[in-house]
């Protein structure tokens, strides 16, 4: 048994697994004919087998020994080992498309945020001008029309009740006179 901190022995087991070899002498167990089901052979995608899917191959003998196990199991963890890495480099580059693709959809929705908020202001500036310009034509129209209304008045007052005032004292003075009335000075 070995201890922590020392070097662990080798396997003399190939980590990679060594290629199928057909045997010729076998025979086809049963035949089998795709198209007879509908499908043909053209039709079928390749499929490439995934890496971390793929059971590893039996070993060639049975281990006999405490050395030959810890010899298998290590092969073994370090296949678990590349199929993790290969398994979170898949994810990682999955996170990062992922990742790219919202930060484009996002710049994406905010500069079609800032173009609406641009059209906004400049809607409000026309809207506001507008305002403001006939704010100017109601209060200039005001101005005009109060000093219409002061100049009549003021006519009014200083033309047409002193007329109305000698013309009413003058039809007074003729009702006296055509009623014999004497007329009292004032």
């Amino acid at each position: 048994m070995t201890k922590r901190g020392q070097a662990t022995k080798v396997s003399p087991l190939p980590l990679s697994t060594p290629p199928r070899r057909a045997c010729k002498t076998s025979p086809k167990p049963y035949d089998f004919d795709p198209t007879v089901l509908g499908v043909s052979a053209s039709k079928k995608k390749a499929v490439a087998p995934s890496p971390f899917l793929d059971p590893s191959p039996p070993p060639s003998r049975a281990p006999t020994t405490i050395a030959d196990v810890k010899d298998l199991v290590s092969s073994h963890m370090d296949s678990l080992k590349r199929r993790l890495d290969h398994c979170h480099s898949e994810i990682l580059k999955e996170a990062e498309a992922s990742e790219s693709r919202i930060a484009k959809r996002f710049k994406m929705q905010t500069q079609a945020c800032m173009q609406a908020a641009d059209e906004a202001e400049k809607e409000y500036k026309k809207v506001s001008e507008r305002i403001i310009e006939n704010m100017e034509v109601v209060k200039t129209s005001y101005a005009e029309f109060i000093a219409e209304a002061q100049s009549t008045t003021s006519r009014v007052c200083k033309v047409v009740i002193p007329e109305l005032a000698r013309s009413l004292d003058k039809a007074i003075e003729d009702l006296r006179g055509r009623y014999g009335q004497p007329s009292t000075p004032v």
